[in-house]
């Protein structure tokens, strides 16, 4: 069962998604991004939050950033959780397959928990990541940002990397895919 906020909060962040989609229309280019104006891009940042408190897997996690969530006035949050993205690409899709697995991986440090879409994966960490293994962090898009693809993460695909390997060895466990 996914965490929710209840309806009346769902239907509210919903509303987010229309910033969203704008996001993904233009590929996350840089120069177009720049060219939203600020309550577009903060609108962004608060559907992809949004989007990360439907995994199941952050069941019965306390998150710092849902006032922020919620608040139409309140345009910068700056507590533990984080996001970092980046542009998907032949590195981070194996045999050009694009793994649209969500999950968690646990580390001394925290947490990542994963998400992702046709173009770009997503990690929500409470921790600072080491340089150059998650991405950008998702607050850059309200100023000028360089786009990071897969191929520019360190280590067989960084955080994303590991999840694919994790969901793979999880499923042949349980014998889900391997008949």
């Amino acid at each position: 069962m996914a965490y929710t906020l209840g309806r009346s909060c769902n239907t509210f962040l919903g509303k987010y998604d229309e910033a969203y989609k704008k996001f993904f229309n233009s590929d996350g280019n840089p120069k177009v991004v720049s060219g939203f104006v600020k309550q577009t891009k903060i609108k962004i940042i608060k559907a992809i939050y949004a989007k990360l408190l439907s995994l199941p897997e952050c069941s019965g996690i306390k998150f710092d950033f849902i006032d922020y969530l919620k608040s139409t006035d309140q345009d910068s949050y700056d507590g533990l959780w984080q996001i970092y993205f980046l542009k998907r690409s032949q590195s981070t899709d194996i045999l050009n397959m694009r793994s649209l697995d969500v999950g968690v991986l646990n580390y001394n440090e925290g947490h990542v928990f994963e998400i992702s879409d046709e173009k770009f994966i997503f990690h929500l960490t409470n921790f600072k990541p080491k340089n150059n293994v998650t991405g950008i962090n998702l607050f850059s898009i309200q100023n000028k940002y360089m786009l990071v693809r897969g191929e520019s993460i360190d280590g067989c695909g960084g955080y994303h990397g590991e999840m694919i390997i994790k969901n793979v060895r999880f499923r042949k466990l349980n014998k889900d895919i391997w008949v």
